[in-house]
């Protein structure tokens, strides 16, 4: 008997510490799930904790990419912090300001300065690295001289005006392999263009290309009863046999086109009464004024932009959009340069509008809580005004002088680029390109990182990166022709 109870108490004890322990590996989990939990709420407001100072730290994401990857990233700090790392790559800093420089073997360095506020997470995965030395070499097989050159908007292809302005030739360029570039030559058909009087001189030129980079727009200058007249021609770059005369097959004078941001078959024009008006090919028709007296418009999507005249002679900013609905968003009583462009950003719908030296930025335009955001001026006179493709850049500029917004960290950014005497060309969201005094030069948003890649033809400001950012396409001088005949050339961004 004695021994079953003994038996029966070993039994019972070991059921308790069974127990206990069960309950202390319970407790032991919860409090590691609550120290994760809590560790991983401090990460994600932007807090650690530090176990040297034993105190919490606010901190930030910063996130380094380079083209090409693999370069070496220096973060400067204040009080002597220093921390190296790796492209592409990413780490935790404190809150604060840092001076960021890339450097790789055979690129010239990358230098940035920026602020990390509490909780962000700030990309630079923009930087492009520009070789000490770059090779530049004509596009072979381009025959010449050019007139013109227009470049599509996914970067792939290059339509290229050649010869003389009377009886152009042309050669479309297909460049997404920018190694082998595919080039295919062509003229516009007999029949299509509208004949000069005699003794008379013409000109072609390129206007656009659509969102679709399929289609390009074509006007020709010409004089015809001793009048001097324009007409606008449209083509596929996958049909190019055949061609279409929009002035002749609507029979309407047109000041100004555009191909519609929706349909590739669609245009929108301003008449010589200075309506505006959208011809649809597909349908053959043409639509009655959609807004009288205007001066500009700009497209964004189903979104459009106009500025018009009243009766007073006021400048009203407006926007058509849906089906035919009219929103007028500002009128001006006064003469200064007004501009305006519609744009979205992180699903939220801009209207930014430049007049005189003031930008006006206009935060959902078309809802009824619209609302007027700071408007801020510049301290030179405008000449321009250009946003990014993602709308989150805004750059105003005159003459030398740049005025540039981040509309993400609503940071103001101004600087200048002696002997810039013209708008620059978008190459990417967050670099621009411009001819100054003959030199092709690259710089960002913010006007950081200027390099000049390399001499190009009179004020041309035709560039384009490849998809790979691996070269930069321009127009230069050729060096082999006795004559002053502008060729394609290529860049190499690219160490071997």
């Amino acid at each position: 008997m004695d021994k079953l109870e003994k038996i029966r108490r070993d039994i019972e004890r070991t059921k308790k510490n069974e127990l206990l322990r069960r309950i202390l590996k319970y407790v032991c989990m919860c409090l590691g799930m609550a120290v994760i939990f809590i560790f991983c709420i401090m990460r994600l407001s932007g807090n650690r904790f530090d176990f040297i100072n034993t105190d919490i730290k606010a901190t930030g994401l910063l996130e380094v990419y380079s083209h090409p990857s693999g370069a070496n990233a220096h973060i400067y700090g204040n009080d002597g912090f220093y921390k190296g790392l790796r492209t592409n790559d990413e780490t935790v800093l404190d809150v604060g300001s840092y001076a960021v420089k890339f450097s790789r073997d055979g690129y010239r360095d990358w230098y940035k300065e920026v602020s990390l506020s509490k909780g962000q997470v700030l990309w630079l995965n923009y930087a492009v690295m520009i070789p000490e030395i770059i090779k530049t070499d004509e596009v072979a097989n381009v025959t010449g001289p050019i007139l013109d050159a227009k470049k599509t908007r996914d970067n792939k292809w290059i339509l290229l005006e050649l010869g003389d302005f009377s009886q152009p030739t042309f050669d479309l360029l297909a460049v997404d392999d920018p190694t082998n570039v595919k080039i295919t030559s062509f003229k516009i058909p007999d029949g299509v263009l509208s004949k000069p009087d005699a003794d008379t001189s013409s000109k072609i030129s390129i206007v656009e290309g659509d969102t679709s980079s399929r289609y390009y727009l074509l006007r020709h200058d010409f004089t015809a009863t001793g009048a001097v007249t324009v007409e606008y021609i449209y083509f596929d770059r996958r049909d190019l046999k055949t061609f279409r005369n929009i002035t002749r097959d609507f029979a309407i004078d047109i000041k100004n086109i555009a191909f519609s941001q929706r349909s590739d078959n669609q245009f929108y024009i301003i008449d010589d009464n200075d309506h505006l008006r959208r011809i649809d090919y597909g349908g053959q028709s043409m639509t009655a004024p959609l807004i009288e007296h205007v001066l500009k418009f700009t497209q964004y999507d189903d979104k459009l932009v106009s500025i018009s005249l009243n009766d007073k002679q006021e400048k009203t900013v407006g926007i058509t959009y849906g089906n035919g609905k009219y929103r007028a968003i500002q009128t001006y009583t006064d003469k200064l340069i007004t501009d305006a462009y519609f744009t979205n950003y992180y699903n939220v719908e801009y209207l930014v509008i430049l007049h005189g030296d003031r930008v006006e930025i206009v935060q959902r335009p078309l809802e009824n809580s619209i609302k007027y955001l700071s408007t801020y001026k510049t301290d030179f006179t405008p000449e321009w005004i250009s946003l990014n493709a993602s709308g989150r850049f805004i750059l105003v500029g005159g003459r030398e002088k740049i005025d540039s917004y981040d509309q993400e960290l609503k940071q103001h950014k101004k600087f200048s680029i002696a002997g810039l005497v013209q708008k620059p060309t978008w190459l990417d969201d967050f670099y621009l390109f411009v001819n100054v005094n003959g030199n092709g030069k690259v710089f960002e948003f913010d006007g950081d990182n200027l390099n000049e890649i390399t001499d190009v033809a009179g004020m041309s400001s035709f560039a384009l990166f490849s998809p790979n950012k691996r070269y930069l396409f321009s127009l230069g001088a050729s060096t082999v022709s006795a004559t002053d005949k502008t060729i394609l050339q290529r860049s190499k961004l690219l160490v071997d």
